[in-house]
């Protein structure tokens, strides 16, 4: 599970099977508020994705390979970034901004992502 908000905090979290709790698994500070998170579990994929979008334009996407959690791409936006949405494969990330409009990345290459769909212009 991932968790973010107006405290300027995203956290992954996992559960502990003999405590039953959730326990904070990872957790990244940021300088503005976190408008979302969302996660790409590995169907398809081999290993898990999170991405963050943040009121200071930018959107984070962290990959979970071997037991760790490492910042795989950053992307700058011109607008607070409000709501990312990951594909059933996590190879694209729709993002939008306080624009109202939505951008499409894909990953190219490993920790290569490029803009591929941008509705500005529709």
């Amino acid at each position: 599970m991932a968790t973010g908000g107006c405290k300027n905090i995203a956290k992954v979290w996992e559960y502990d099977e003999l405590s039953e709790r959730l326990k904070e698994e990872m957790k990244w500070n940021y300088s503005a508020a976190v408008r979302d998170i969302t996660f790409a579990g590995s169907s398809g994929l081999p290993y898990n994705l999170v991405a963050t979008c943040t009121d200071n334009c930018e959107v984070h996407i962290y990959k979970h390979t071997e037991g760790k959690w490492t910042q795989s791409t950053r992307i700058k936006s011109k607008l607070p970034v409000w709501k990312a949405s990951w594909s059933l494969l996590g190879n694209l990330l729709a993002v939008s901004a306080a624009n109202n409009v939505v951008n499409v990345y894909e990953e190219k290459e490993i920790d290569n992502w490029e803009l591929v769909v941008d509705t500005s212009n529709d």
